[in-house]
């Protein structure tokens, strides 16, 4: 409890795999023994990337097939394997006791909607944000939104701390932005030690 201030919960589920989950998820490792990222990208680009987010921003497709071929097959593997055998959590979400941000994209067939409205009904307190007209890959297709307005919304809160309740509450939109939220990041990783997510 004393290493964790807050919570942002971005596109992601509290529950294990279903069964037709983990079924998805064997298919999927068996398109990277196959076809390799270019084969991961093919396939999951419909589900990361809201259509009109690609009508919008024509560039985000390619920078996102860019991203995921970067990746090895190794990696990618890794990550489909952790998903597959993750923890139901579902039972300690009432049990959180810090302030939570949960964020959804109202077109995430991945993580959907409902699932996101349900974590944030269980855990007491949290907020939660849905953007519309998108998917999976918010800080790409909000990331005004995502790194910035609600980001800093949450951060303003007082249970966070005097350093991270300072930079919250500073106008989000002047040209100072990028650094404070390096500095951000930095304060994070000082106070809880590690930083990451898990998605999908």
């Amino acid at each position: 409890p004393t290493a964790v201030r807050g919570l942002i919960l971005a596109n992601t589920r509290a529950g294990a795999d279903t069964p037709e989950g983990r079924a998805n998820r064997r298919n999927m490792l068996a398109l990277v023994d196959r076809e390799g990222p270019q084969g991961v990208a093919q396939e999951m680009m419909p589900k990361l990337l809201g259509k009109t987010s690609r009508d919008v921003n024509p560039s985000l497709e390619p920078t996102v097939r860019r991203l995921i071929k970067q990746q090895s097959p190794v990696a990618i593997r890794g990550a489909i394997l952790r998903m597959m055998h993750r923890p139901d959590s579902m039972p300690l979400l009432a049990s959180v006791a810090v302030p939570t941000l949960v964020i959804v994209g109202d077109q995430d067939p991945s993580t959907p909607p409902d699932h996101a409205r349900f974590i944030a009904a269980q855990v007491g307190g949290a907020r939660l944000v849905e953007l519309e007209r998108a998917r999976h890959l918010l800080n790409v297709e909000h990331p005004d939104r995502v790194t910035g307005e609600d980001l800093f919304d949450h951060l303003a809160h007082p249970q966070l701390g005097p350093e991270l309740q300072t930079l919250g509450q500073r106008d989000h939109r002047d040209p100072g932005a990028k650094e404070r939220l390096d500095r951000i990041v930095t304060a994070i990783a000082r106070n809880m030690g590690s930083y990451g997510s898990d998605c999908g």
